[in-house]
């Protein structure tokens, strides 16, 4: 740690007697054992993860020999991460540095079997989509507009007969098909659950349809997994503090909805509850659901401000 310190930026290189020390202990422990290996590419290679409030790292090991460590300290933001995504962190850290070969080698080269498998699926949506268009009578119809000679703005049809649309594979509006594309660029085995604006940047360099941000905003907002591990990029909130007591009824008040009731013969759906913190006597007005904000005045006047007068807070 003290030896990190001295490379960070705008901080002077005074090397003390702490930084001796541990230079001095650091030394035997790089040309003592363990000493690492050179790799084989034909073993099978293992990475030692872990994570700390402090900093996080990792070991690269064939066979428990040792071939390369990598460690750093946590950046400032890093440190409110939960534990479980601070494990995540120090993974693709890890992965990161051991897969950044400039030749590919065996640590970062992918199977011919992987690459056939890809070319395989490429082909069989190509196909898909190509049989898709022909049922989406709008495609369908600029399709016989192009083919007629007619000069459509950005849109073309290749020798295969599939519609592109300013150089991008048009999808048919199809759930189905657009589910399956979007599946495939959000949790398939080659990525990692990106956000919607890292998945809308995937899917637009390949294909085209209408409202295709909107889906991937909301297909992402969907995903348990990624709800379930988000990070929160922000200082832990402590503990809830409850609120303090009034000193006078109907000084303080809560304000509520509740929704989704039966109808009442006069059309009202809806039950707006206001309720004194102090003495707790509530007020329950019906209303309907698409009630303007104009009209919650008038009635807020009516039946609350009427009777208690003006309250110092209103609780939401």
């Amino acid at each position: 740690m003290p030896l990190t310190k001295l490379t960070r930026k705008g901080l002077k290189f005074v090397r003390d007697a702490n930084c001796e020390e541990n230079f001095k202990e650091l030394k035997p422990r790089l040309t003592t054992t363990p000493v690492l290996v050179v790799p084989n590419s034909d073993e099978l290679f293992v990475v030692f993860t872990d994570a700390s409030s402090t900093s996080l790292g990792g070991v690269l090991m064939p066979n428990d020999k040792v071939v390369a460590y990598a460690s750093r300290q946590l950046k400032p933001h890093e440190k409110d991460y939960p534990t479980q995504d601070l494990e995540l962190v120090a993974m693709i850290f890890s992965l990161k540095i051991w897969r950044s070969n400039v030749v590919a080698d065996a640590l970062s080269r992918k199977p011919h079997g992987t690459l056939a498998c890809l070319a395989l699926e490429e082909w069989k949506r190509t196909i898909t989509v190509k049989q898709c268009q022909w049922q989406d009578e709008k495609l369908r119809l600029i399709w016989n507009q192009i083919q007629n000679g007619e000069q459509l703005d950005g849109w073309t049809v290749n020798v295969e007969g599939l519609l592109y649309h300013k150089g991008r594979l048009v999808v048919a509006n199809i759930p189905d098909l657009r589910e399956s594309i979007m599946i495939e660029a959000h949790r398939s085995k080659f990525v990692v659950h990106p956000g919607s604006t890292k998945m809308y940047q995937d899917l637009e360099r390949q294909y085209w349809w209408e409202g295709m941000k909107r889906d991937a905003t909301n297909f992402v907002a969907k995903c348990m997994v990624c709800q379930q591990v988000k990070a929160k990029h922000q200082r832990p909130s402590g503990l809830l503090q409850p609120l303090p007591i009034p000193e006078w009824k109907w000084d303080e008040i809560t304000m509520d909805f509740g929704m989704g009731l039966p109808l009442t013969p006069l059309k009202h759906d809806t039950v707006r509850l206001i309720v004194d913190r102090l003495t707790k006597s509530a007020h329950f007005i019906p209303i309907r659901k698409d009630c303007k904000v104009s009209k919650l005045a008038r009635i807020y006047v009516g039946n609350i401000l009427r009777l208690h007068g003006l309250p110092s807070s209103i609780v939401s």
